[in-house]
């Protein structure tokens, strides 16, 4: 009873809290109203000041370090200067032929070229001073940047017929340079050039023979560029000749996996765009005939399955593929299916070897010859039993 009584006084005792909500006031704020003039120079304050800014930083700048963290930091950020892109064009060219040190005149020229991938300049007067700093420079550096430059450049420059024989003129010159990487940048530049409709057939089939000659060139970069040229050209349907096909046949034998990889891909484009074309039947038994280039061709794609390289031979299962559709013989089609026909083919070829051996051999008979179609390694197998060997492949991507 007691605890009842104390409950209850303390309850008496207790105060009231009441809360008060403060009403919300239903005054309307006035809009602020900003003059006119105003806003028009906060526009004109905002669209120029980082230009302003970065001229003023790259004139306090000496060192090649400096000019680096500033153009990167620029090139970077380039969306934000959209507004006067054709300033900044202006303001590095002119930056980057007052200075005389080749590494940052490289700098400058890597930051050009990345601007114009991105907001392709329509001033003329800046790629006639790069053809000038072109033609004065004795920089390696420089020179492979300016070549690399030119090669992105839009195709409404290019269709300037003066400009772009200078520039074949140029490139073709420097295809034959002593240092690697200025030849790498010329062939990409003939490429681009090629590809052009203003450009003169008489230049066009220089740029040609430059590539043709270029893939006999000792190093395997530079051939492999070469003929990556060639090929890019051949799917605009540019330089497609058959004599080609020679130059194409022996860099099949080359050591360099990327070289065998895009011979194959220029002998398949060769194929579609002229099947009908009559070439030497390349064979031991029969090196006489003639067959038609896509047949031809169909062979040629199927040794490749056999390749050492496994992007080789992926690239020769997906061609066999598409060489069906452009009219190959039905009978060599059958023939990629035929594991028989491979075993068969296989001691045909090394019989036809020994029947080319010299004197030394005359005391072996050809048909007292054996031969284990298991052991025996013979790369050139032709269609005989190619699907086959690529769904026995140990690369799962081949099958």
């Amino acid at each position: 009873m007691a605890l009842k009584k104390r409950i209850l006084q303390n309850i008496n005792q207790s105060e009231t809290v009441q809360f008060y909500v403060k009403p919300q006031s239903t005054s309307t704020l006035e809009p602020i109203i900003v003059p006119a003039h105003k806003i028009r120079v906060l526009e004109l304050s905002t669209k120029y000041w980082r230009f302003t800014n970065l001229q003023k930083r790259l004139q306090t700048l000496s060192t090649l370090q400096e000019y680096t963290q500033v153009l990167i930091e620029f090139t970077n950020r380039l969306i934000l200067f959209k507004e006067c892109i054709e300033d900044c064009y202006t303001m590095l060219v002119q930056q980057m032929i007052r200075l005389t040190d080749p590494n940052i005149q490289v700098i400058f020229i890597n930051a050009l070229t990345a601007m114009q991938k991105i907001f392709p300049t329509e001033n003329n007067e800046i790629v006639k001073e790069l053809t000038h700093l072109l033609k004065q420079t004795t920089s390696i550096k420089v020179t492979g940047s300016l070549l690399t430059y030119f090669s992105v450049l839009s195709s409404m420059y290019l269709s300037d017929k003066e400009l772009t024989s200078t520039l074949a003129k140029y490139a073709i010159q420097y295809s034959i340079d002593s240092h690697i990487r200025i030849q790498i940048c010329a062939l990409k530049l003939l490429g681009k050039l090629g590809q052009m409709p203003s450009i003169d057939e008489t230049v066009k089939s220089d740029i040609i023979n430059k590539l043709l000659e270029t893939i006999e060139h000792d190093d395997p970069c530079v051939r492999a560029e070469a003929l990556r040229t060639i090929v890019m050209l051949y799917k605009c349907e540019i330089g497609l000749n058959l004599p080609h096909y020679n130059y194409f046949l022996e860099c099949l034998q080359d050591h360099y996996s990327e070289i065998r990889l895009t011979a194959c891909e220029a002998l398949f484009l060769l194929a579609i765009n002229m099947p009908e074309s009559s070439v030497p039947l390349s064979s031991l038994t029969a090196p006489n005939d003639e067959s038609k280039l896509i047949n031809q061709v169909f062979r040629l794609v199927c040794d490749q399955t056999n390749d050492e390289a496994k992007n080789v031979r992926v690239q020769a299962m997906q061609m066999i593929g598409k060489l069906c559709r452009h009219g190959v013989d039905i009978n060599l089609v059958h023939q990629t299916l035929d594991k028989k026909l491979l075993r068969i083919t296989k001691r045909k070829e090394l019989i036809a070897k020994v029947e080319q051996l010299d004197s030394e051999m005359e005391d072996i008979a050809v048909h007292d010859v054996t031969v284990d179609a298991e052991s025996v390694s013979i790369t050139a197998i032709g269609p005989c039993g190619a699907l086959i060997s690529g769904l026995e492949d140990e690369y799962s991507g081949n099958e």
